[in-house]
Protein backbone atom coordinates (compact mmCIF):
# COMPACT_ATOMS: atom_id res chain seq x y z
CA UNK A 1 0.00 0.00 0.00
CA UNK A 2 3.08 1.99 0.55
CA UNK A 3 4.66 1.97 -2.02
CA UNK A 4 1.50 2.16 -4.30
CA UNK A 5 0.60 5.71 -2.66
CA UNK A 6 3.90 6.85 -3.12
CA UNK A 7 3.64 5.76 -6.73
CA UNK A 8 0.37 7.59 -7.02
CA UNK A 9 1.85 10.94 -5.43
CA UNK A 10 4.14 10.89 -8.51
CA UNK A 11 1.73 9.65 -10.92
CA UNK A 12 -1.01 13.05 -9.81
CA UNK A 13 2.35 15.34 -10.15
CA UNK A 14 3.28 14.20 -13.91
CA UNK A 15 -0.65 13.75 -14.98
CA UNK A 16 -1.68 16.97 -13.58
CA UNK A 17 1.42 19.05 -15.52
CA UNK A 18 1.00 17.69 -18.69
CA UNK A 19 -2.82 17.86 -18.85
CA UNK A 20 -2.46 21.94 -17.41
CA UNK A 21 -0.20 22.16 -20.74
CA UNK A 22 -3.16 20.53 -22.89
CA UNK A 23 -5.80 22.75 -21.41
CA UNK A 24 -3.22 25.57 -22.33
CA UNK A 25 -2.71 24.82 -26.24
CA UNK A 26 -6.54 24.24 -26.28
CA UNK A 27 -6.60 27.85 -24.68
CA UNK A 28 -9.09 27.13 -22.56
CA UNK A 29 -9.01 27.42 -18.64
CA UNK A 30 -8.40 23.80 -16.98
CA UNK A 31 -11.01 23.05 -13.88
CA UNK A 32 -11.42 19.71 -12.34
CA UNK A 33 -8.80 18.02 -10.90
CA UNK A 34 -9.90 14.82 -12.10
CA UNK A 35 -10.49 15.31 -15.69
CA UNK A 36 -7.31 17.81 -16.15
CA UNK A 37 -5.26 14.33 -14.50
CA UNK A 38 -6.98 11.86 -16.88
CA UNK A 39 -5.99 15.03 -19.85
CA UNK A 40 -2.59 14.50 -18.70
CA UNK A 41 -2.81 10.71 -19.25
CA UNK A 42 -3.44 11.37 -22.85
CA UNK A 43 -0.96 13.18 -23.93
CA UNK A 44 1.47 11.23 -22.27
CA UNK A 45 0.02 8.26 -23.64
CA UNK A 46 0.97 10.45 -27.21
CA UNK A 47 3.97 10.72 -26.51
CA UNK A 48 4.95 7.45 -25.08
CA UNK A 49 3.44 5.54 -27.93
CA UNK A 50 5.23 7.39 -30.65
CA UNK A 51 8.40 7.18 -28.36
CA UNK A 52 7.33 3.16 -28.75
CA UNK A 53 7.95 2.52 -32.12
CA UNK A 54 11.48 3.25 -32.08
CA UNK A 55 12.62 1.96 -28.59
CA UNK A 56 11.13 0.80 -25.26
CA UNK A 57 9.34 2.40 -22.81
CA UNK A 58 11.84 2.39 -19.84
CA UNK A 59 14.08 4.60 -17.51
CA UNK A 60 15.76 7.09 -19.75
CA UNK A 61 11.88 7.69 -21.23
CA UNK A 62 10.83 8.26 -17.46
CA UNK A 63 13.79 10.87 -16.78
CA UNK A 64 12.35 12.69 -20.05
CA UNK A 65 8.99 12.46 -18.16
CA UNK A 66 10.28 13.85 -14.96
CA UNK A 67 12.35 16.62 -16.94
CA UNK A 68 8.99 17.85 -18.96
CA UNK A 69 6.98 17.43 -16.12
CA UNK A 70 8.61 19.78 -14.15
CA UNK A 71 9.28 22.14 -17.25
CA UNK A 72 5.98 22.13 -17.83
CA UNK A 73 5.32 22.85 -13.98
CA UNK A 74 7.78 25.68 -13.96
CA UNK A 75 6.26 27.69 -17.15
CA UNK A 76 2.31 27.06 -15.64
CA UNK A 77 3.06 27.22 -12.04
CA UNK A 78 0.96 29.94 -11.44
CA UNK A 79 -1.83 27.79 -12.51
CA UNK A 80 -0.98 24.69 -10.88
CA UNK A 81 -0.98 26.11 -7.39
CA UNK A 82 -4.31 27.72 -8.44
CA UNK A 83 -5.65 24.34 -9.40
CA UNK A 84 -4.62 22.87 -6.06
CA UNK A 85 -6.10 25.46 -4.21
CA UNK A 86 -9.39 25.30 -6.02
CA UNK A 87 -9.36 21.31 -5.48
CA UNK A 88 -8.59 22.04 -2.12
CA UNK A 89 -11.48 24.52 -1.51
CA UNK A 90 -13.72 22.14 -3.19
CA UNK A 91 -12.78 19.64 -0.63
CA UNK A 92 -13.73 21.56 2.11
CA UNK A 93 -17.33 22.31 0.56
CA UNK A 94 -17.97 18.80 0.60
CA UNK A 95 -20.13 17.58 3.55
CA UNK A 96 -18.68 15.71 6.69
CA UNK A 97 -20.38 12.52 5.59
CA UNK A 98 -19.41 12.99 1.94
CA UNK A 99 -15.97 13.65 3.48
CA UNK A 100 -15.46 10.36 5.46
CA UNK A 101 -17.19 8.31 2.42
CA UNK A 102 -14.66 9.57 0.01
CA UNK A 103 -11.52 8.62 2.68
CA UNK A 104 -13.00 5.33 3.53
CA UNK A 105 -13.53 4.33 0.06
CA UNK A 106 -9.68 5.66 -0.83
CA UNK A 107 -8.51 3.80 1.53
CA UNK A 108 -9.99 0.29 0.32
CA UNK A 109 -9.31 1.22 -3.20
CA UNK A 110 -5.49 1.40 -2.04
CA UNK A 111 -5.79 -1.83 0.08
CA UNK A 112 -7.63 -3.60 -3.08
CA UNK A 113 -4.86 -2.33 -5.49
CA UNK A 114 -2.54 -3.95 -3.30
CA UNK A 115 -3.90 -7.63 -3.21
CA UNK A 116 -3.22 -9.93 -5.85
CA UNK A 117 -5.02 -9.47 -9.31
CA UNK A 118 -8.09 -11.13 -9.99
CA UNK A 119 -8.91 -10.66 -13.96
CA UNK A 120 -7.63 -13.29 -15.91
CA UNK A 121 -7.30 -11.52 -18.93
CA UNK A 122 -4.15 -10.36 -16.62
CA UNK A 123 -2.78 -13.79 -16.61
CA UNK A 124 -2.99 -13.88 -20.57
CA UNK A 125 -1.59 -10.97 -21.75
CA UNK A 126 -2.05 -7.22 -19.86
CA UNK A 127 0.89 -8.33 -17.86
CA UNK A 128 3.00 -9.57 -21.19
CA UNK A 129 2.32 -6.08 -23.00
CA UNK A 130 3.52 -3.77 -20.21
CA UNK A 131 6.57 -5.86 -20.34
CA UNK A 132 7.51 -5.55 -24.27
CA UNK A 133 6.59 -2.25 -24.29
CA UNK A 134 8.85 -1.92 -21.23
CA UNK A 135 11.95 -3.47 -22.76
CA UNK A 136 11.54 -3.56 -26.18
CA UNK A 137 8.67 -0.49 -27.24
CA UNK A 138 6.09 -1.57 -30.02
CA UNK A 139 7.72 -5.19 -31.92
CA UNK A 140 7.09 -5.88 -35.46
CA UNK A 141 4.89 -8.82 -35.57
CA UNK A 142 3.87 -9.36 -31.94
CA UNK A 143 0.38 -10.58 -32.60
CA UNK A 144 2.15 -13.76 -34.24
CA UNK A 145 3.35 -14.61 -30.90
CA UNK A 146 0.31 -14.42 -28.78
CA UNK A 147 -2.27 -12.57 -31.11
CA UNK A 148 -3.93 -10.43 -28.07
CA UNK A 149 -0.44 -8.81 -27.77
CA UNK A 150 -1.92 -7.41 -31.14
CA UNK A 151 -4.52 -5.56 -29.05
CA UNK A 152 -1.93 -3.06 -26.73
CA UNK A 153 -4.56 -0.86 -25.58
CA UNK A 154 -3.69 2.74 -25.10
CA UNK A 155 -4.47 2.13 -21.32
CA UNK A 156 -1.35 -0.15 -21.36
CA UNK A 157 0.71 1.96 -23.01
CA UNK A 158 -0.19 4.63 -20.18
CA UNK A 159 0.34 1.89 -17.57
CA UNK A 160 3.60 1.00 -18.90
CA UNK A 161 4.87 4.84 -18.23
CA UNK A 162 3.67 4.28 -14.54
CA UNK A 163 5.15 0.10 -13.97
CA UNK A 164 8.43 1.74 -13.02
CA UNK A 165 9.48 -1.77 -13.98
CA UNK A 166 13.27 -0.72 -13.86
CA UNK A 167 12.95 -0.28 -10.27
CA UNK A 168 10.35 -3.05 -9.05
CA UNK A 169 8.28 -5.15 -10.39
CA UNK A 170 4.83 -5.16 -8.86
CA UNK A 171 3.45 -1.45 -10.03
CA UNK A 172 0.20 -2.16 -12.18
CA UNK A 173 -1.67 -0.34 -10.23
CA UNK A 174 -2.96 2.96 -12.35
CA UNK A 175 -6.65 1.55 -12.41
CA UNK A 176 -6.86 2.19 -8.38
CA UNK A 177 -5.23 5.69 -8.77
CA UNK A 178 -8.10 6.40 -11.75
CA UNK A 179 -10.70 5.29 -9.53
CA UNK A 180 -10.26 7.41 -6.58
CA UNK A 181 -9.94 10.69 -8.96
CA UNK A 182 -13.42 9.55 -10.35
CA UNK A 183 -15.02 8.78 -6.49
CA UNK A 184 -14.03 12.40 -5.94
CA UNK A 185 -16.04 13.59 -9.39
CA UNK A 186 -18.58 11.62 -8.21
CA UNK A 187 -18.84 12.96 -4.55
CA UNK A 188 -18.42 16.84 -5.96
CA UNK A 189 -21.33 16.25 -7.73
CA UNK A 190 -23.44 14.45 -4.93
CA UNK A 191 -22.42 17.23 -2.82
CA UNK A 192 -23.57 20.00 -5.58
CA UNK A 193 -27.05 18.11 -5.35
CA UNK A 194 -27.54 19.88 -1.98
CA UNK A 195 -27.67 23.02 -3.41
CA UNK A 196 -28.95 22.15 -6.90
CA UNK A 197 -31.57 19.47 -6.64
CA UNK A 198 -30.60 18.33 -9.73
CA UNK A 199 -31.86 14.90 -10.75
CA UNK A 200 -28.58 14.18 -13.05
CA UNK A 201 -25.79 15.94 -10.34
CA UNK A 202 -27.71 12.86 -7.53
CA UNK A 203 -27.18 10.22 -10.75
CA UNK A 204 -23.52 11.04 -10.86
CA UNK A 205 -23.30 11.58 -7.01
CA UNK A 206 -24.79 7.76 -6.69
CA UNK A 207 -22.36 6.12 -9.03
CA UNK A 208 -19.82 5.52 -6.16
CA UNK A 209 -22.31 2.59 -5.56
CA UNK A 210 -20.98 0.62 -8.74
CA UNK A 211 -18.12 0.16 -6.65
CA UNK A 212 -19.13 -3.34 -5.76
CA UNK A 213 -18.75 -3.97 -9.56
CA UNK A 214 -15.83 -1.60 -10.19
CA UNK A 215 -13.13 -2.90 -7.46
CA UNK A 216 -12.78 -5.93 -9.49
CA UNK A 217 -10.84 -4.34 -11.76
CA UNK A 218 -8.59 -2.46 -9.59
CA UNK A 219 -5.83 -4.81 -8.79
CA UNK A 220 -4.84 -5.07 -12.82
CA UNK A 221 -4.59 -2.85 -15.75
CA UNK A 222 -7.72 -3.69 -17.04
CA UNK A 223 -8.65 -1.30 -20.27
CA UNK A 224 -12.54 -1.67 -19.03
CA UNK A 225 -12.36 0.50 -16.33
CA UNK A 226 -11.01 3.83 -17.91
CA UNK A 227 -13.67 3.21 -20.00
CA UNK A 228 -16.28 2.97 -17.31
CA UNK A 229 -15.20 6.26 -16.00
CA UNK A 230 -14.39 8.10 -18.88
CA UNK A 231 -18.12 7.30 -20.54
CA UNK A 232 -19.80 8.52 -17.43
CA UNK A 233 -17.52 11.74 -17.48
CA UNK A 234 -18.72 12.42 -20.96
CA UNK A 235 -22.18 11.86 -20.07
CA UNK A 236 -21.81 14.27 -16.71
CA UNK A 237 -20.03 16.97 -18.86
CA UNK A 238 -22.42 16.91 -21.99
CA UNK A 239 -25.09 17.47 -19.37
CA UNK A 240 -23.88 20.48 -18.18
CA UNK A 241 -24.94 24.17 -19.62
CA UNK A 242 -21.73 26.41 -19.31
CA UNK A 243 -18.48 26.64 -21.03
CA UNK A 244 -19.26 25.52 -24.14
CA UNK A 245 -14.87 25.95 -25.22
CA UNK A 246 -13.80 24.54 -21.90
CA UNK A 247 -16.63 21.15 -22.34
CA UNK A 248 -16.00 20.70 -26.04
CA UNK A 249 -12.52 20.49 -25.67
CA UNK A 250 -12.43 17.83 -22.69
CA UNK A 251 -15.09 15.94 -24.13
CA UNK A 252 -13.06 15.38 -27.54
CA UNK A 253 -9.58 14.63 -25.41
CA UNK A 254 -11.57 12.11 -23.44
CA UNK A 255 -13.54 10.61 -26.37
CA UNK A 256 -10.10 10.37 -28.21
CA UNK A 257 -8.45 8.88 -25.65
CA UNK A 258 -11.20 6.03 -24.96
CA UNK A 259 -11.06 5.10 -28.57
CA UNK A 260 -7.48 4.88 -27.73
CA UNK A 261 -8.04 2.50 -25.03
CA UNK A 262 -10.42 0.63 -26.98
CA UNK A 263 -11.92 0.60 -30.56
CA UNK A 264 -15.74 0.08 -29.37
CA UNK A 265 -15.48 3.46 -27.47
CA UNK A 266 -15.71 4.73 -30.91
CA UNK A 267 -19.75 5.48 -30.69
CA UNK A 268 -18.89 8.04 -27.74
CA UNK A 269 -18.20 10.62 -30.85
CA UNK A 270 -21.78 11.11 -31.13
CA UNK A 271 -20.92 13.31 -28.06
CA UNK A 272 -19.01 15.83 -29.10
CA UNK A 273 -20.36 15.69 -32.87
CA UNK A 274 -24.15 16.37 -31.10
CA UNK A 275 -22.08 19.49 -29.28
CA UNK A 276 -20.47 21.03 -32.55
CA UNK A 277 -24.22 21.03 -34.11
CA UNK A 278 -25.73 22.57 -30.81
CA UNK A 279 -23.07 25.24 -30.40
CA UNK A 280 -21.48 25.38 -33.82
CA UNK A 281 -20.78 29.62 -33.51
CA UNK A 282 -18.96 28.94 -30.38
CA UNK A 283 -16.94 26.13 -30.75
CA UNK A 284 -15.80 26.80 -34.48
CA UNK A 285 -12.82 28.03 -33.31
CA UNK A 286 -11.34 25.23 -31.96
CA UNK A 287 -11.89 23.21 -34.82
CA UNK A 288 -8.73 23.30 -36.23
CA UNK A 289 -6.44 22.66 -33.15
CA UNK A 290 -8.55 19.89 -32.14
CA UNK A 291 -8.65 18.37 -35.47
CA UNK A 292 -4.49 18.38 -35.28
CA UNK A 293 -4.82 16.26 -31.89
CA UNK A 294 -7.23 13.73 -33.57
CA UNK A 295 -4.80 13.04 -36.28
CA UNK A 296 -2.11 12.63 -34.15
CA UNK A 297 -4.10 10.17 -32.41
CA UNK A 298 -5.28 8.39 -35.67
CA UNK A 299 -1.93 8.09 -36.56
CA UNK A 300 -0.71 6.52 -33.44
CA UNK A 301 -3.60 4.29 -34.02
CA UNK A 302 -2.81 3.07 -37.35
CA UNK A 303 1.05 3.08 -36.60
CA UNK A 304 0.80 0.79 -33.44
CA UNK A 305 -2.11 -1.82 -35.14
CA UNK A 306 0.20 -1.66 -38.32
CA UNK A 307 3.37 -2.78 -36.33
CA UNK A 308 1.80 -5.10 -33.98
CA UNK A 309 -0.39 -7.34 -36.83
CA UNK A 310 -0.20 -5.35 -40.09
CA UNK A 311 -3.78 -4.50 -39.94
CA UNK A 312 -3.66 -1.09 -39.61
CA UNK A 313 -7.37 -1.03 -38.06
CA UNK A 314 -6.95 -4.04 -36.09
CA UNK A 315 -9.37 -5.90 -34.88
CA UNK A 316 -11.14 -5.42 -38.92
CA UNK A 317 -9.48 -7.62 -41.31
CA UNK A 318 -9.92 -5.04 -44.06
CA UNK A 319 -6.96 -3.47 -45.03
CA UNK A 320 -4.31 -5.43 -44.49
CA UNK A 321 -0.85 -5.02 -45.31
CA UNK A 322 0.35 -7.60 -47.61
CA UNK A 323 3.45 -6.16 -48.13
CA UNK A 324 5.18 -6.37 -44.58
CA UNK A 325 7.06 -9.88 -44.22
CA UNK A 326 5.24 -9.89 -40.28
CA UNK A 327 1.70 -9.46 -41.23
CA UNK A 328 -0.45 -12.02 -39.46
CA UNK A 329 -1.95 -14.38 -41.71
CA UNK A 330 -5.56 -14.05 -43.02
CA UNK A 331 -7.05 -16.74 -41.99
CA UNK A 332 -5.76 -16.72 -38.59
CA UNK A 333 -7.15 -13.07 -38.41
CA UNK A 334 -10.78 -14.28 -39.93
CA UNK A 335 -10.97 -17.24 -37.82
CA UNK A 336 -10.20 -15.64 -34.25
CA UNK A 337 -12.26 -12.01 -34.98
CA UNK A 338 -15.24 -14.31 -36.75
CA UNK A 339 -18.57 -14.12 -35.40
CA UNK A 340 -18.36 -17.37 -34.09
CA UNK A 341 -15.07 -16.47 -32.18
CA UNK A 342 -16.39 -13.33 -30.74
CA UNK A 343 -19.37 -15.33 -29.22
CA UNK A 344 -17.42 -18.64 -28.24
CA UNK A 345 -17.20 -17.69 -24.43
CA UNK A 346 -20.92 -18.76 -24.37
CA UNK A 347 -21.64 -20.69 -27.29
CA UNK A 348 -19.30 -23.20 -28.85
CA UNK A 349 -18.07 -22.41 -32.62
CA UNK A 350 -20.21 -25.71 -33.72
CA UNK A 351 -23.15 -24.90 -32.27
CA UNK A 352 -22.72 -21.35 -32.61
CA UNK A 353 -23.06 -22.48 -37.13
CA UNK A 354 -25.91 -24.71 -36.32
CA UNK A 355 -28.28 -21.99 -34.49
CA UNK A 356 -30.16 -19.47 -35.39
CA UNK A 357 -30.41 -16.21 -34.08
CA UNK A 358 -33.60 -16.62 -31.39
CA UNK A 359 -31.50 -19.77 -30.27
CA UNK A 360 -28.44 -18.02 -29.63
CA UNK A 361 -30.15 -14.92 -27.82
CA UNK A 362 -32.08 -17.62 -25.90
CA UNK A 363 -28.81 -19.25 -24.86
CA UNK A 364 -27.09 -16.11 -24.20
CA UNK A 365 -29.93 -14.99 -21.37
CA UNK A 366 -29.91 -18.19 -19.56
CA UNK A 367 -26.18 -18.94 -19.96
CA UNK A 368 -25.09 -18.29 -16.66
CA UNK A 369 -25.83 -16.39 -13.28
CA UNK A 370 -23.86 -13.70 -13.40
CA UNK A 371 -23.69 -13.20 -17.56
CA UNK A 372 -27.76 -14.25 -17.25
CA UNK A 373 -28.68 -11.26 -14.31
CA UNK A 374 -26.54 -8.35 -16.01
CA UNK A 375 -28.32 -9.49 -19.57
CA UNK A 376 -31.67 -9.12 -18.19
CA UNK A 377 -31.01 -6.27 -15.79
CA UNK A 378 -29.60 -4.55 -18.88
CA UNK A 379 -33.14 -5.73 -21.05
CA UNK A 380 -35.47 -4.10 -18.38
CA UNK A 381 -33.45 -0.96 -18.03
CA UNK A 382 -33.24 -0.14 -21.75
CA UNK A 383 -37.22 -0.90 -21.93
CA UNK A 384 -38.14 1.00 -19.28
CA UNK A 385 -35.81 3.95 -19.64
CA UNK A 386 -37.63 5.57 -22.69
CA UNK A 387 -41.18 5.47 -20.64
CA UNK A 388 -39.20 7.31 -18.05
CA UNK A 389 -37.76 9.84 -19.79
CA UNK A 390 -40.87 10.81 -21.18
CA UNK A 391 -43.09 10.59 -18.34
CA UNK A 392 -40.56 12.64 -16.63
CA UNK A 393 -40.01 15.01 -19.44
CA UNK A 394 -36.50 14.79 -19.72
CA UNK A 395 -34.35 17.43 -21.85
CA UNK A 396 -33.29 16.35 -24.74
CA UNK A 397 -29.52 15.62 -23.57
CA UNK A 398 -30.98 12.71 -21.50
CA UNK A 399 -32.54 11.28 -25.05
CA UNK A 400 -29.59 11.82 -26.65
CA UNK A 401 -27.45 10.09 -24.33
CA UNK A 402 -29.70 7.44 -24.40
CA UNK A 403 -29.48 6.67 -28.06
CA UNK A 404 -25.72 6.89 -28.14
CA UNK A 405 -26.09 4.68 -25.20
CA UNK A 406 -28.55 2.14 -27.49
CA UNK A 407 -26.66 2.75 -30.34
CA UNK A 408 -23.54 1.29 -28.80
CA UNK A 409 -24.98 -1.55 -26.96
CA UNK A 410 -26.32 -2.98 -30.35
CA UNK A 411 -23.16 -2.79 -32.17
CA UNK A 412 -21.61 -4.49 -29.38
CA UNK A 413 -24.56 -7.43 -29.72
CA UNK A 414 -23.51 -7.59 -33.16
CA UNK A 415 -20.03 -8.01 -32.06
CA UNK A 416 -18.89 -9.76 -29.14
CA UNK A 417 -21.80 -9.36 -26.22
CA UNK A 418 -20.01 -9.56 -23.09
CA UNK A 419 -21.60 -7.69 -20.06
CA UNK A 420 -18.01 -5.81 -19.49
CA UNK A 421 -18.51 -4.16 -22.67
CA UNK A 422 -22.10 -2.45 -22.37
CA UNK A 423 -22.63 -2.86 -18.19
CA UNK A 424 -21.43 0.96 -18.17
CA UNK A 425 -24.43 2.36 -19.35
CA UNK A 426 -27.00 -0.41 -17.76
CA UNK A 427 -25.19 1.17 -14.51
CA UNK A 428 -25.72 4.73 -15.40
CA UNK A 429 -29.46 4.39 -16.26
CA UNK A 430 -29.98 3.01 -13.36
CA UNK A 431 -28.47 5.03 -11.27
CA UNK A 432 -30.76 8.29 -13.10
CA UNK A 433 -33.93 6.23 -12.67
CA UNK A 434 -33.10 5.84 -8.49
CA UNK A 435 -32.22 9.01 -8.31
CA UNK A 436 -36.02 9.87 -8.34
CA UNK A 437 -37.35 8.15 -5.35
CA UNK A 438 -34.09 7.92 -3.38
CA UNK A 439 -33.42 11.21 -2.45
CA UNK A 440 -33.47 10.96 1.41
CA UNK A 441 -31.54 7.56 1.47
CA UNK A 442 -28.56 8.73 -0.42
CA UNK A 443 -26.10 8.83 2.34
CA UNK A 444 -27.54 5.42 3.63
CA UNK A 445 -27.19 3.86 0.60
CA UNK A 446 -23.47 4.93 0.42
CA UNK A 447 -22.93 3.49 3.84
CA UNK A 448 -24.41 0.30 3.11
CA UNK A 449 -22.42 0.35 -0.24
CA UNK A 450 -18.74 0.99 1.92
CA UNK A 451 -19.64 -2.08 4.85
CA UNK A 452 -20.41 -4.30 1.87
CA UNK A 453 -16.49 -2.96 0.08
CA UNK A 454 -15.49 -3.82 2.94
CA UNK A 455 -16.37 -7.74 2.97
CA UNK A 456 -15.50 -7.44 -0.48
CA UNK A 457 -11.64 -6.08 0.33
CA UNK A 458 -10.53 -7.96 2.98
CA UNK A 459 -13.44 -11.34 3.23
CA UNK A 460 -12.64 -14.04 0.52
CA UNK A 461 -15.97 -14.71 -1.30
CA UNK A 462 -16.71 -17.45 -3.47
CA UNK A 463 -18.39 -16.74 -6.83
CA UNK A 464 -18.77 -20.12 -7.83
CA UNK A 465 -22.77 -20.01 -7.52
CA UNK A 466 -22.92 -17.14 -10.07
CA UNK A 467 -20.28 -17.35 -12.85
CA UNK A 468 -19.08 -20.52 -14.67
CA UNK A 469 -15.43 -19.13 -14.62
CA UNK A 470 -13.43 -21.64 -12.48
CA UNK A 471 -10.79 -19.09 -12.81
CA UNK A 472 -12.27 -16.33 -10.61
CA UNK A 473 -14.27 -18.11 -8.91
CA UNK A 474 -12.43 -16.56 -6.14
CA UNK A 475 -12.31 -12.89 -4.85
CA UNK A 476 -9.45 -11.48 -4.62
CA UNK A 477 -8.77 -9.99 -0.74
CA UNK A 478 -6.08 -7.58 0.52
CA UNK A 479 -3.30 -9.39 3.03
CA UNK A 480 -1.73 -7.34 6.11
CA UNK A 481 2.04 -8.80 4.36
CA UNK A 482 0.79 -6.07 1.23
CA UNK A 483 0.79 -3.29 3.79
CA UNK A 484 4.07 -2.03 2.61
CA UNK A 485 4.66 -4.10 -0.73
CA UNK A 486 1.82 -5.09 -2.95
CA UNK A 487 1.21 -8.01 -4.37
CA UNK A 488 3.18 -9.30 -7.19
CA UNK A 489 1.67 -8.50 -10.60
CA UNK A 490 0.45 -11.86 -11.38
CA UNK A 491 -2.21 -13.88 -9.05
CA UNK A 492 -0.25 -17.17 -9.68
CA UNK A 493 3.49 -18.27 -8.61
CA UNK A 494 3.94 -19.65 -12.42
CA UNK A 495 6.59 -21.76 -13.30
CA UNK A 496 8.52 -22.08 -17.36
CA UNK A 497 10.25 -24.24 -19.33
CA UNK A 498 12.75 -22.94 -22.07
CA UNK A 499 11.30 -24.15 -25.68
CA UNK A 500 12.79 -24.42 -28.90
CA UNK A 501 10.88 -24.50 -31.90
CA UNK A 502 12.87 -23.67 -34.95
CA UNK A 503 14.94 -19.93 -34.11
CA UNK A 504 12.08 -19.18 -31.79
CA UNK A 505 13.32 -19.75 -28.09
CA UNK A 506 10.64 -19.07 -25.79
CA UNK A 507 9.24 -19.73 -21.81
CA UNK A 508 6.36 -21.91 -21.75
CA UNK A 509 3.95 -22.32 -18.18
CA UNK A 510 4.77 -25.71 -16.78
CA UNK A 511 1.10 -25.99 -15.95
CA UNK A 512 -1.65 -24.74 -19.22
CA UNK A 513 -3.87 -23.91 -16.43
CA UNK A 514 -5.66 -22.48 -19.79
CA UNK A 515 -5.06 -22.26 -23.52
CA UNK A 516 -4.12 -18.44 -23.60
CA UNK A 517 -1.63 -18.35 -20.14
CA UNK A 518 1.43 -16.32 -20.26
CA UNK A 519 1.58 -14.89 -16.67
CA UNK A 520 4.45 -12.83 -15.81
CA UNK A 521 6.95 -14.74 -17.63
CA UNK A 522 10.28 -13.75 -19.06
CA UNK A 523 9.82 -12.60 -22.66
CA UNK A 524 9.28 -14.23 -24.76
CA UNK A 525 6.42 -16.15 -23.12
CA UNK A 526 4.19 -17.78 -24.88
CA UNK A 527 1.64 -21.26 -23.80
CA UNK A 528 3.71 -23.99 -25.89
CA UNK A 529 0.38 -25.55 -26.57
CA UNK A 530 -0.85 -22.59 -28.69
CA UNK A 531 2.14 -22.68 -30.47
CA UNK A 532 1.66 -26.19 -31.55
CA UNK A 533 -1.70 -25.95 -32.05
CA UNK A 534 -1.53 -22.69 -34.87
CA UNK A 535 1.25 -25.52 -36.34
CA UNK A 536 -1.01 -28.30 -36.23
CA UNK A 537 -4.38 -26.81 -37.54
CA UNK A 538 -3.11 -23.28 -39.60
CA UNK A 539 0.38 -24.45 -41.00
CA UNK A 540 2.03 -21.37 -39.78
CA UNK A 541 4.98 -21.98 -37.04
CA UNK A 542 6.04 -18.35 -35.05
CA UNK A 543 9.41 -17.24 -35.92
CA UNK A 544 12.09 -14.10 -35.24
CA UNK A 545 12.52 -12.16 -38.42
CA UNK A 546 16.03 -11.42 -37.19
CA UNK A 547 18.54 -12.65 -34.68
CA UNK A 548 16.81 -10.20 -31.32
CA UNK A 549 13.35 -10.21 -30.20
CA UNK A 550 13.42 -6.15 -31.29
CA UNK A 551 12.99 -6.74 -34.77
CA UNK A 552 10.02 -9.39 -34.57
CA UNK A 553 7.88 -12.21 -35.66
CA UNK A 554 6.75 -13.53 -38.87
CA UNK A 555 4.20 -16.47 -39.10
CA UNK A 556 6.12 -18.89 -41.65
CA UNK A 557 4.07 -21.36 -44.07
CA UNK A 558 4.49 -25.12 -43.63
CA UNK A 559 3.47 -27.65 -45.63
CA UNK A 560 0.58 -29.25 -44.58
Amino acid sequence: MVVILISWLYVFFTSISFGIAVYKVLRVSPKDVTLISITGFFSITLLAGFWAVFGPINGFFQCVVVLLSFLLYWKNKTTYSSLLWDSLKEWRELAPKIKILFLGIALLILAQSASEPFILDNESYYIQTISWLNQYGLVKGLANLHIFLGQTSGWHITQSVYSFSFLYDRLNDLNGYLLILSQFYFFKQLNRYQTSKSVFDLTIGLLPLANIFFFQFISSPSPDLPIYIISIILFSLYWEKENELYRLGTICILCLYAILIKITAIVLLGIPILMVFQHHQIVKKKYITLGCIAILTGVLFIIKNTILTGYPFYPLTSFRVNSYTWTLPREIMEYFFSAASRNNFYVSRIDFNSLNTLELIKIYFFHSGLTSAIAWLTLLTFCITPFYLISKNSSRKAIHLFGISTLSLCMIAASSPQFRFYIHFTIFFICLIVAQHIKKWRYLLHSINGFILCFIVFIPLSYTGISSNTFNSKSSVFQMKNTLLPHANSKWETKYNVVQSGNLRFYSPTQNSFFWVTGNGTLPCVNREQIEYFQKYFHYQTQLRGHSLKEGFYAKPLNP
